[in-house]
């Protein structure tokens, strides 16, 4: 949970150590917004990924992960209104896509600047 996650980087008490946030990996476990005001300053890292629950249940936990990014359940506006509350200024965002050619770039590159417009 989110408040453990919390504990367990409190329990360490060092400022090198701190979450390496993974947005699409915790939507298995619940809605991403409530672990990032949970999380707040312990957050070092966002990583840009997207998941849908209904590949996942339907067809399996690795195919959940199988969706272009803003075509998930990540509710990406309520989640970038999150990052903003929190005045998350670590390190900024990765996106974790399959490879591809020119167009499939500009086109993660489209998602991403769409994506960071909810800040």
């Amino acid at each position: 949970s989110p408040v453990e996650a919390k504990r367990f980087v409190d329990e360490i008490n060092h400022p090198l150590v701190g979450w390496y946030f993974d947005i699409g990996n915790v939507l298995r476990y619940g809605w991403p917004e409530h672990w990032i005001r949970t999380l707040n300053r312990r957050i070092m890292k966002l990583h840009i990924k997207e998941f849908s629950r209904e590949l996942m249940n339907t067809k399996g936990l690795r195919e959940g992960f199988k969706v272009d990014l803003l075509k998930g359940d990540n509710n990406w506006p309520v989640v970038m209104q999150a990052v903003r509350e929190i005045g998350h200024t670590g390190g900024w965002l990765t996106a974790e896509v399959p490879g591809g050619d020119r167009n499939h770039l500009k086109q993660i590159s489209l998602q991403m600047d769409e994506i960071i417009s909810y800040l």
